[in-house]
């Protein structure tokens, strides 16, 4: 890392390079090119904002998709945050007067004839008024300006969840007038579905042109990368080196947030360079703005797909977790398939220092009943069980938990238990009756009060009463969590990192 003088540029947008999230932008101009609109989903850390600002400020390299040219069209941008309240009336009336400073750019009689039309209003809260100005005021653009309207509104969430669905509904019959067909387009930026958000049925007509249409933003592309973390170096009149960049981008797999965090530790000395990966990796994870954008992205999950998600950070198999939980994972790109050595995939958690904090999370697994991965501790009402279990007894336990009063049979706790390679053979049922036999000696301290866990001659065995457990008082281990950071630094994140940088550059010096 060395220090390098200059001084960056007055327009920050301008310093954007023209490819910045271009396949993203690419797939926006496609809607917008045949009239259509669309959904842009970015979570917690993914860089919409970013994306918002950089097209409603560089139209000029959206237009590059679009057919004509940029004076063919009106690009008006909306913050729903900056309404004073999140209604009808606000709605409406920001986006007459959106339309009236386009208008105004274009010329300023248009301008004059949309202030015409809003004078017939009988007062700023009539909404029937306000929908009628507003077709009115979108016909004077496209017919007397000649302009395709798009409309780039940004944090739409508020609006889906508080608008009232015949608003929502009148942005279609606005799209679809005789005068607007096909020159009217919407582009909702948003951090979640539109379904998730809101019952799609309270507002179909809506609904149905914007959910064909859908973009995800996340992590960012090595090229996007590299000039993320060269312009966070330049900000500190420093230069990273291609090894610390290397290492920077597969931590925070390329998340916009976790690589800036991670660039400020570097450029104010909290990463040293040559520091093993695994420091380096705790030391972003400790980042207010890094924990801040993990606890948001976990938060922003159904129980089910936190589930999922812990499982695949633990290195569970694909076919052993919940298929529709699996495949919002993988559309909202917090997980991937990545290949193994063996040619086969396997599902990965995008970043290391998110599979790091996933690894930390408690997960509900009953009522009452939560389970903390970091320490391996079982939770009761609130009440830690302080037992020290071994890794098999305190899988099996988890699973008895979360199916408790059920016979659960002895090849799915097999699976469970010992998720890897499970034994198999004559010892196999031998292997399980030790396991529970051991976990009995920890958790059935009063024998007095009969078994927890009871075998069901011939079909398995189940936990019998959940609430006893709280009488259990044992010993947190508290080396699980180092030993799973040790297993993510050891995993393929990082295996062959220093090979890898030298490829890389290799390769980039070849192409110069």
């Amino acid at each position: 890392m060395t220090t390098r003088g200059g001084a960056r540029g007055t327009s920050y947008w301008a310093e954007f390079p023209e490819t910045y999230r271009a396949e993203h932008v690419t797939t926006i101009a496609k809607w917008i090119a045949v009239g259509e609109s669309g959904v842009v989903i970015g979570g917690s850390g993914a860089g919409k904002s970013n994306l918002v600002g950089f097209i409603t400020t560089r139209t000029d390299v959206l237009c590059k998709g679009l057919p004509g040219e940029l004076d063919d069209y009106a690009f008006i941008h909306m913050d729903v945050n900056s309404l004073p309240a999140v209604n009808t009336p606000f709605f409406y009336r920001s986006m007459l007067l959106g339309l009236q400073n386009a208008a105004r750019q274009i010329d300023p009689a248009l301008a004059q004839e949309i202030q015409q039309a809003a004078g017939m209003l009988i007062s700023l809260d009539d909404t029937l008024g306000l929908h009628y100005v507003l077709q009115q005021a979108h016909e004077i653009l496209v017919n007397g300006g000649g302009k395709h309207v798009v409309w780039l509104i940004d944090r739409f969430d508020e609006a889906c969840v508080k608008l009232e669905a015949t608003t929502l509904n009148s942005l279609r019959n606005l799209r679809d007038g005789p005068q607007l067909k096909g020159r009217l387009s919407y582009v909702v930026f948003t951090r979640h579905p539109l379904a998730r958000l809101r019952n799609p049925r309270d507002y179909d007509e809506f609904h149905e042109i914007m959910a064909p249409n859908t973009c995800w933003v996340g992590p960012m592309t090595e090229r996007d990368g590299r000039w993320v973390a060269a312009q966070m170096a330049e900000r500190h009149n420093l230069t990273f080196s291609d090894d610390a960049i290397d290492l920077l981008l597969e931590l925070s797999g390329g998340l916009p947030a976790f690589l800036k965090a991670a660039c400020s530790a570097l450029a104010t000395g909290m990463l040293v360079p040559g520091e093993p990966a695994q420091v380096w990796l705790e030391t972003i994870l400790e980042q207010q703005s890094a924990l801040r954008n993990c606890q948001e992205m976990w938060d922003d999950l159904t129980p089910d797909e936190q589930s999922a998600l812990s499982a695949i950070a633990a290195g569970a198999p694909e076919e052993s977790l919940d298929a529709v939980a699996v495949d919002y994972l993988l559309v909202s790109n917090l997980v991937m398939r990545k290949t193994q050595e063996t040619g086969d995939p396997i599902l990965r958690v995008f970043s290391p220092v998110f599979e790091l904090f996933v690894l930390r999370q408690q997960l509900h697994i009953a009522e009452g009943v939560t389970l903390d991965p970091r320490t391996g501790a079982l939770k009761v009402n609130d009440r830690v069980l302080r037992t020290k279990l071994t890794p098999a007894e305190h899988r099996l336990l988890a699973y008895l938990v979360e199916h408790k009063g059920e016979t659960c049979d002895p090849q799915v706790l097999l699976a469970q238990t010992w998720p890897e390679k499970p034994p198999a053979g004559s010892d196999a049922m031998a292997a399980l009756a030790q396991v529970v036999a051991d976990l009995r000696s920890k958790i059935e301290l009063d024998p007095a009060k009969g078994v927890l866990v009871q075998q069901v001659d011939g079909a398995g065995y189940r936990l019998m009463d959940v609430e006893r457990l709280v009488e259990v008082h044992i010993s947190i281990d508290e080396e699980r969590f180092q030993s799973q950071v040790r297993k993510i630094v050891d995993s393929d994140f990082f295996r062959g990192l220093e090979g890898k940088a030298r490829e890389m550059r290799q390769a980039r010096a070849a192409t110069t």
